[in-house]
Formats: C-alpha cells, structure tokens, sequence
C-alpha cells in the first residue's frame, strides 16, 4: 500500500487543516482541479488555494479503486456545517510517488448544489 501513501497523507493532513502539508503530497508541478474552477498548479499555490476554500470541512473517503499502477478513483463526501455532498477524486501520482494531478467531482443533483453556499 506504499503507493498510495500521498493519497492517505494528503486526506490526513487536509482533514487535520494542515495545508502546506498537503500541498505537499503534491509534484512541483502537481495540479489540483476543483469543479467549475481552472487548475491550480504547484504546491504553493495549491496550499493557498486549499487554505481559501477548505476551513471547516471535512473529506471522507468511502472507497478506493485502483485503475492501474498510478491511477486511483475514490468516492465519498465532503461534508462542512452547512453541506454534506458526495464527492469523486481522480487521482494520478507520477513515477516518484507524488500526486500529478487530483480532479475533483462533484457527486450532487442540481437542487443539491444550490444548497452549497455559506448561510
């Protein structure tokens, strides 16, 4: 399971709201793709990017498959006081072990993510 020790290290520290450390989990030139917004590459501005936007949530994995030797997809739900919605990663990690590029999916109907905005 070594391989995917900068999936688990990147929830983690994310989950802990350590942000430079997840953005650590990433290439130099890693990118992060959140839905609807263009990609964020590095790790700099990436720790940035998640210091913005992810105070207050929480991310579970529900499940993880593996779709060859670098390539990873796993389902579960991001959750924060005022949404519970859930989410996909497509994850690719490059020859060294570093995230090359995570995508963000959102998992929700339409009136679910109406519901997703601060209160």
């Amino acid at each position: 399971m070594a391989t995917v020790s900068p999936i688990t290290s990147y929830f983690a520290a994310l989950n802990g709201g350590d942000y430079a450390t997840a953005a650590a989990c990433f290439a130099p030139t890693g990118q992060l793709i959140p839905p609807f917004e263009q990609a964020i590459t590095g790790p700099t501005a990436i720790a940035r990017y998640l210091h913005k936007e992810s105070p207050g949530m929480i991310f579970t994995v529900e499940e993880m498959q593996a779709q060859g030797e670098s390539h990873y997809y796993l389902r579960g739900k991001a959750r924060s006081s005022w949404f519970n919605l859930g989410v996909a990663w497509e994850i690719n990690l490059n020859g060294e072990g570093a995230i090359a590029q995570l995508q963000i999916h959102l998992l929700a109907k339409p009136e679910e993510l109406l519901m997703v905005r601060p209160g």
